[in-house]
């Protein structure tokens, strides 16, 4: 009986399994999309703060073996 009311529950118009499904996949490649963008861009943000420390750094190196 609870199989029944179920599946007349779907026909008055609520949204049906599948198409919570869909929508939950939907979200999560959504999800992914944005992570993926901010993963890359962490990295380039990385890199560039790596690369300013390091010339910084071997600046540092020739200035105090200068003097």
């Amino acid at each position: 009986m609870a199989n029944l009311a179920s599946k007349t529950d779907i026909t008055r118009g609520q949204i049906t399994p599948n198409e919570d499904i869909a929508q939950l996949l939907a979200a999560v490649a959504s999800l992914e999309a944005k992570l993926e963008r901010l993963c890359e861009t962490l990295t380039w943000h990385c890199f560039i703060i790596i690369a300013a420390w390091t010339v910084c750094l071997i600046a540092g190196i020739k200035y105090m073996l200068n003097t």
